[in-house]
């Protein structure tokens, strides 16, 4: 990629190493972190553009998570609630 290009992570903090973006001499736009919310202030200060992912404040997003969490609280405490969705 020329030195001239944008980098774009919006997928997962963990597909782009935090170290090499900020070793990358291209400009950076970045909606994921590693290791969120304890981002790496280096690339934050780094990025042209940083927004915090909200991904998990959709309705979706909160019931995927609502049924993970019963489902894990299922497996935990033998209940038969294994395919359990909102």
């Amino acid at each position: 990629m020329p030195a001239t290009g944008t980098i774009i992570n919006a997928s997962r903090g963990e597909v782009a190493s935090t170290e090499a973006l900020i070793n990358a001499p291209q400009r950076l736009c970045i909606d994921v972190w590693e290791h969120e919310p304890n981002i790496n202030l280096t690339l934050l200060d780094k990025a042209f553009i940083a927004t915090p992912h909200i991904a998990g404040y959709s309705a979706q997003g909160k019931a995927n998570a609502t049924a993970l969490a019963v489902q894990a609280l299922a497996r935990h405490f033998n209940l038969p609630l294994a395919d359990w969705r909102p």
